[in-house]
């Protein structure tokens, strides 16, 4: 069966939101590695699915795989060690235990879902790259992306975790890599020129390199801040650019627990 053959297998047949076919470019002079991916049935209830070839590997969290043929084999990696993924774990909503599929013949296939319903944004990782991530953004990504925890205190008074996970690509790598993210809603790129500034509120944010220094602020004076239940909310400045989600995960928690309080009383 061809690699064309199988992608005409996976378009889907309901209305779904296609992404075009995707490279992972190297870094070197090797041979190209392709990966073909699509997002189908965004934005609401996204799910990506791959053709990979013999011997590729994507790395997931736990539990994420929703359906894969059976030629691929699974193994169970500590990314980072034992101390860095316990603290992963306990920081961020990556799992303990990062997840390899690993194929074993040309035209495997596989799919991934994030927990809740929303999209998913495919990101191309390059030689030098860092981007910052919200603690719920990490769905999948190839084995030559690297997983780190970092601190960022200040997060916690945005509605924020104060750890945060940020990928780079692996020092042995050879080429470019691509992580997906799972956006609670939909997502938006925002760009910012010279001087200008936007204000994201609690949740919201998904992505952004990790070299943008952003600042506390409020939406308009502490006292409206605090009076419409908006709170502290962070601050882009330009030239930058970033990716926002439309719902926040803390908002729908807080909603959830509402209704069980008052299913308990």
């Amino acid at each position: 069966m061809t690699v064309k053959s199988v992608k005409r297998k996976l378009k889907s047949t309901t209305r779904s939101r296609r992404m075009s076919r995707k490279y992972v470019r190297p870094m070197s002079r090797k041979p190209e590695i392709e990966l073909y991916f699509d997002v189908n049935n965004g934005p609401a209830f996204a799910h990506v699915s791959m053709v990979l070839k013999n011997g590729q590997r994507i790395t997931a969290n736990g539990g994420s795989m929703i359906w894969m043929d059976s030629s691929f084999k699974v193994e169970l990696n500590v990314k980072g060690g034992i101390f860095s993924s316990l603290f992963r774990a306990m920081a961020t909503s990556s799992t303990f235990f990062q997840t390899d599929y690993v194929a074993t013949k040309d035209n495997s296939r596989i799919a991934f879902a994030p927990y809740l319903a929303g999209d998913i944004l495919p990101v191309s990782v390059n030689r030098g790259d860092k981007f910052t991530l919200a603690s719920f953004g990490f769905l999948c990504a190839t084995s030559n992306v690297k997983l780190t925890t970092v601190t960022k205190l200040k997060g916690t008074l945005t509605g924020e975790s104060a750890f945060l996970t940020e990928i780079s690509l692996e020092p042995t790598a050879t080429s470019s890599g691509m992580v997906w993210l799972a956006s609670h809603g939909g997502y938006e790129k925002i760009m910012l020129g010279e001087g200008e500034s936007m204000k994201v509120d609690n949740g919201m944010f998904l992505m952004a390199p990790s070299n943008i220094n952003w600042e506390l602020s409020t939406v308009g004076g502490i006292g409206r801040s605090i009076l419409s239940k908006e709170g502290l909310v962070m601050k882009f400045t330009g030239p930058c650019e970033l990716y926002v989600q439309n719902r926040s995960i803390h908002g729908y928690i807080e909603h959830v627990l509402k209704k069980l309080v008052k299913k308990l009383k």
